[in-house]
């Protein structure tokens, strides 16, 4: 593992981010692509619709889309292959439901079509995965959305489809049959059957926090933590899902989407949009559902398709706003590439 030199702030990566990285991939026609990080293929047809491009939407491809469309251009779909910054399928979907249906052009005809319901995707034991299809309200340009998410190891894989010739039942059934059709190859492990997220019954202890200077040593152990799944294996060599975690969505905070684990009072995750991009507080290990405080004070950390970063500790948890306005104004203390390459803003060894 190497350390670094690191220099730049949340606020400046963010700029600098995946909406100013979106880059279309070259493939041929009529040809398949081959994504190079999990080898999942995309083809150049699904279900009748025709691939129209391919793009990457982050740096190496982290977060990967293509894009499709019947000759009519009455139905179009994108697959998604991302890393995601808070990778559970079920708090993303949960996020992707919220953030789909208040767009305009894509309101529900009804808020009792927005229940979300879980699948077994091709190949997998449990269901691990989540669809909603739903009628969209008169008046807009099309008459059905839907959407399917679940997890393929480390990474999520999204469709996301829209139709004026289509009704939601249909549209449904198309995705499931899209979802069929991939070939996907088999996971790097497993995962935990999915669920629908609810609001959180306890409250959240947060309040008035000090940021620390952590030493150096801190920085690197929790860096070191950031990275990777540690093992999805018994001592059989058996396979197994990770340690499961759930989450619940935090109502009682106003202006950020607050989520928190096993309805913990000391952690809690910050979810932006429906990307998966995500700020953690007194959670250090990210790809891991195994989430606690760390013995030198309380981590906040931002993740997103491709990278992982130390922005700051603090002596107790901060409330949400507190913690973003933190994570902003910082430096980072430390990166995790998705690469396993660490960077700390502190000169000398850190091994």
């Amino acid at each position: 593992m190497r350390f670094h030199l690191l220099v730049g702030t949340l606020g400046l990566l963010m700029a600098a981010g995946p909406a100013l990285a979106v880059d279309d991939i070259a493939v041929a026609e009529d040809a398949a692509f081959d994504h190079q990080r999990t080898q999942i293929s995309f083809p150049p047809n699904l279900e009748g619709m025709d691939r129209k491009r391919v793009r990457d939407f982050g740096t190496e491809q982290h977060d990967v889309a293509a894009m499709y469309e019947t000759d009519d251009q009455a139905t179009f779909l994108t697959l998604y292959v991302y890393r995601a910054g808070l990778p559970d399928a079920s708090l993303s979907f949960d996020r992707l439901i919220r953030v789909m249906a208040a767009r305009e052009g894509f309101l529900p005809a009804g808020t009792g079509s927005l229940v979300p319901t879980t699948f077994r995707p091709t190949g997998s034991a449990t269901s691990t995965g989540l669809a909603i299809a739903y009628d969209l309200a008169p008046g807009q340009p099309n008459s059905a959305t839907g959407a399917l998410l679940f997890p393929h190891g480390s990474w999520l894989i999204k469709l996301r489809a829209t139709s004026s010739a289509l009704d939601a039942s249909q549209l449904g059934q198309l995705l499931r049959r899209v979802e069929a059709s991939l070939k996907l190859p088999e996971p790097g492990f497993l995962s935990q059957p999915a669920y629908a997220v609810e609001a959180c019954s306890t409250q959240l202890a947060a309040g008035t926090a000090t940021r620390l200077e952590p030493e150096q040593a801190a920085v690197a152990a929790i860096a070191v933590m950031m990275d990777g799944v540690s093992s999805s294996q018994n001592e059989q060599g058996e396979k197994v899902p990770l340690p499961d975690v759930r989450w619940c969505r935090d109502e009682r905070v106003e202006g950020l989407n607050v989520y928190r684990p096993d309805e913990a009072t000391d952690r809690y995750a910050i979810a932006f949009g429906d990307s998966g991009n995500a700020l953690f507080v007194g959670i250090s290990m990210q790809e891991l559902p195994g989430v606690g405080r760390h013995d030198q004070g309380v981590p906040i950390i931002y993740a997103d398709a491709d990278r992982i970063m130390l922005m700051a500790m603090t002596d107790r948890p901060p409330d949400p706003a507190t913690a973003w306005e933190i994570a902003q104004d910082a430096q980072a203390l430390a990166i995790n590439d998705r690469d396993g390459n660490v960077q700390i803003n502190t000169p000398g060894p850190a091994e």
